[in-house]
């Protein structure tokens, strides 16, 4: 999104991960990395190691809507996790 790339509808990976993906080999490496299983422990462990781009990313959409945020995303995935 920050690329100003369309995402896929709900659940469509195709072009995010497959041949037609326009993201960076790095990009892909970082998705690849975060693929889970149903464990919880798995979940929690992988979420943990998204949080910092899921940060970076949320942070720079806000900048770019001009959005100011009244509660930070580091302090809602805390509350979840």
């Amino acid at each position: 999104m920050e690329a100003g790339i369309q995402p896929n509808t709900f659940g469509d990976w195709a072009k995010l991960e497959g041949e037609r993906s326009s993201l960076k080999k790095w990009q892909l490496a970082l998705l690849s990395e975060w693929h889970s299983n149903r464990e919880p422990d798995e979940i929690i462990h992988i979420i943990e190691r998204i949080k910092p781009e899921f940060i970076y990313i949320h942070n720079k959409l806000c900048e770019q809507i001009g959005m100011k945020e009244t509660l930070s995303v580091e302090e809602i995935l805390d509350m979840v996790l």
